[in-house]
């Protein structure tokens, strides 16, 4: 069995495709694992996104001469062009549309939003990492619920050197991520708490028009490991999220709680199934700075609660989102499409790993 995966890097120093799971599934699959890291020169070129659709093509172009059996997507744009040129190119290899999710689509043109619908018209499966969106997106996309699954995240404890001096010196709090995010609403949040120090990891449209204290500090654009070494040597981190739907942040969260950090994030029922309320994390009311204070607070004078939070918040991540769910779903997808008659490696779906569309 022959299978494709497809990404898009967001790290310009990467020199290697993203492989996925793919060094831990059935050794009879054959992968071949395709990037826009692969074309530097235009992957600087961003409108239009050259690599991208340069990806795309390549794939589906080796699919139509019978290299593939299957074409598994990483990400909402890539999934849409694979399956643009799979109806130009008149090519039927079954497209897996992993960690696919459309957090803005009502912010979208009629035209995007048309687009998208062509794209993954013929997608044979949806994965998205939250209930809400096997919900939602089958509205979006006009098409039937059967086709979306819930797979809960999963990710490996992110590497940090434990060894380096910490960026930012002193007690503090941190947060990090650019998708989704409402660093206004944590901002002024401890505009007035002069004893607690912030460091903000983002990105610069992040924090436009938003005026910074002199007990925050912000980092943009910084490597990977400085951003690691900022969360490894925080007191506790916030996850503070633009709405109570957004479907962001889950693979932030399952990394702070990997890293063993007491977490305060926005009540969100996009994290069902993720956060527990008073048992591995603190929720504040969404855009609510007086809210969100009181729970900084009361981690930053309760160091025992967030010690507790933070070891029920590990216990989770490494007992319900471990790889081997990613793996164990997709065995299960392949024999039930008649890929592979035994996956060999794995046994059923994780009680989390796979829920169908309600």
């Amino acid at each position: 069995m022959k299978a494709i995966t497809l990404s898009e890097n967001p790290d310009p120093q990467a020199r290697e495709p993203f492989r996925w799971i793919a060094d831990r599934t059935d050794p009879r699959i054959q992968w071949r694992c395709l990037s826009t890291v692969q074309f530097p020169r235009l992957n600087r070129v961003r409108k239009p996104y050259l690599a991208r659709y340069l990806t795309a093509l390549r794939a589906v172009w080796l699919a139509r001469r019978g290299q593939a059996d299957l074409l598994v997507t990483h990400g909402t744009l890539m999934a849409v062009w694979v399956g643009i040129f799979k109806r130009l190119l008149g090519v039927r290899t079954p497209h897996l549309a992993w960690s696919f999710t459309l957090p803005y689509w009502d912010q979208h043109g009629w035209l995007r939003n048309q687009i998208i619908r062509l794209g993954v018209r013929n997608v044979d499966r949806f994965v998205m990492y939250s209930m809400i969106e096997t919900r939602n997106y089958p509205r979006y996309l006009d098409l039937p619920p059967d086709r979306f699954r819930m797979v809960v995240w999963s990710v490996d404890r992110p590497p940090v050197n434990e060894q380096a001096p910490p960026i930012v010196p002193g007690r503090y709090v941190a947060a990090i991520g650019r998708e989704g995010r409402d660093y206004r609403t944590l901002i002024d949040a401890v505009r007035d708490l002069p004893e607690v120090k912030l460091a903000v990891v983002a990105s610069p449209h992040n924090l436009e028009g938003i005026d910074i204290p002199d007990n925050v500090q912000v980092f943009t654009d910084i490597p990977y490991g400085d951003a690691m070494n900022i969360a490894y040597n925080s007191a506790f981190m916030v996850l503070p999220l633009l709405s109570g739907t957004i479907p962001c942040g889950h693979g932030s969260l399952l990394s702070q709680f990997l890293l063993g950090k007491a977490t305060i994030v926005t009540d969100s029922v996009a994290m069902e199934g993720y956060s527990f309320p008073g048992e591995n994390v603190l929720t504040y009311h969404v855009r609510d700075p007086q809210s969100l204070r009181e729970q900084i607070l009361t981690l930053w004078h309760d160091p025992a609660l967030a010690e507790r939070l933070a070891t029920n918040a590990l216990h989770f991540a490494e007992t319900r989102c471990d790889a081997r769910y990613t793996v164990d779903y997709f065995h299960g997808y392949l024999r039930e499409k008649g890929l592979l008659t035994d996956a060999g490696q794995g046994g059923e779906p994780g009680e989390l790993a796979a829920q169908g569309a309600s």
